[in-house]
């Protein structure tokens, strides 16, 4: 017979041990619950689209196949900006072959939701498959003479180029192309100095800025993208600047605003803006009526520049959305692409405001040209007082 003392003291032990096991057993219970919540709170947090939510094969019966079967050139222009024969050309160039015979590498998983559902593609594969093709497509773009962007070589491209011009605005002599800027969202930097040099006090928001010169045509001849946003445009062009002088010959010139300096003497007669508001005129009359006709002449034709610009802002969605500022080399990517698309979609679609104006098919003879005229006096000519133009016109004012 065990000693009682002995016994109570086994029995305490035992009921010990078993709150201890009760007590660990709720430990791991609670830590169980607590890691069950916060999944569940991470999923509710965490949005995106899965495989059964989908159509169950991405190469058959998707909008995209659909899309692509019908081969109608309105469908295809509105969803890609590019019509049959142009998206044919970029796959036969080489996409299609570098495609097929490149694995395709890891990626994160980012987000284009729209891109999911029509191709029936969940988010990590399509994030490799967007990286990929930019790739590719930058390759096969780089290789096409059509979607280069470079500035003309010979005279006898600058005075065809200036020659557009000079048919509508006959007081801009050698004037053979637009220069203008424009901005790109982008994400905050996680550089605090970087942060700073992106930030716009104007917008009180973070972007990049970028300049271009578009010839008569409606081609993109020379860039400079993915710069600070607190730069000033001087900075900016300045390497557009150095290849017109060095490259463009005399008494050939660009229009641009009056943000862009040009009173160095490299420059005189290089770049061409309109009068600033409150600059001093001539006394005379008639010197200053001549200079005002001419600079209302600036102003209008200077409007081509923006016409440039929001083509490529309209057709490439992409960069509406905010590009990240902590990869400039995939920042560069997406530019040259876009700009590279640009001239592509000019040369094959013939889609740009700057081309349907400057290069018109009605000014080819000259009762053609009287006609139209005529016909824009006649139906237009009330509008003229609600121009939008108008706007920026200097007019003299007596002091």
């Amino acid at each position: 017979m065990l000693d009682p003392a002995l016994t109570y003291f086994l029995l305490t032990t035992r009921e010990e041990a078993l709150q201890h096991q009760q007590a660990a057993g709720l430990v791991v219970m609670l830590g169980a619950q607590s890691r069950h919540e916060r999944i569940r709170q991470r999923f509710q947090q965490r949005l995106y689209l899965t495989r059964p939510v989908l159509l169950p094969n991405p190469r058959y019966a998707t909008p995209w196949i659909h899309l692509y079967e019908s081969k109608d050139n309105r469908a295809y222009i509105t969803t890609m900006g590019f019509n049959v024969a142009t998206f044919e050309f970029l796959q036969t160039s080489g996409f299609s072959d570098v495609w097929d015979s490149t694995p395709i590498p890891q990626a994160d998983t980012s987000s284009s939701k729209s891109l999911q559902q029509i191709f029936a593609l969940v988010p990590a594969t399509t994030s490799r498959y967007l990286d990929f093709a930019l790739d590719i497509l930058l390759w096969t773009l780089q290789s096409l003479p059509d979607a280069s962007i470079t500035i003309p070589r010979s005279l006898r491209q600058y005075e065809y180029l200036s020659s557009l011009i000079e048919a509508q605005h006959p007081l801009l002599k050698g004037v053979f192309g637009f220069l203008d800027r424009w901005k790109t969202p982008i994400f905050t930097p996680g550089d605090p100095e970087v942060e700073n040099l992106t930030y716009s006090g104007w917008y009180h928001d973070h972007y990049v800025s970028s300049v271009a010169v578009f010839d008569s045509e409606g081609l993109i001849i020379a860039n400079r993208t993915n710069c600070p946003s607190s730069w000033h445009d001087a900075r900016i062009a300045r390497p557009i600047y150095n290849k017109l002088i060095s490259q463009a010959p005399a008494g050939f010139s660009l229009l641009s605003d009056t943000a862009f300096p040009r009173t160095e003497r490299a420059l005189r007669g290089r770049i061409i803006a309109p009068l600033k508001s409150g600059q001093r005129l001539p006394v005379d009359l008639t010197e200053k009526e001549a200079i005002l006709v001419l600079n209302r002449e600036i102003v209008t034709a200077h409007q081509a520049a923006k016409w440039g610009m929001r083509s490529i802002q309209s057709t490439f969605s992409r960069l509406r959305v905010p590009l990240d500022a902590n990869d400039s080399l995939c920042c560069q990517r997406i530019f040259a692409v876009v700009l590279q698309l640009h001239n592509l979609r000019v040369q094959w679609v013939g889609i740009s405001q700057i081309h349907s104006v400057y290069v018109s098919t009605w000014y080819k003879l000259p009762m053609e040209k009287a006609v139209w005229e005529g016909f824009e006096e006649m139906v237009f000519g009330e509008m003229r007082h609600f121009d939008r133009v108008a706007r920026f016109h200097v007019v003299a004012a007596d002091l």
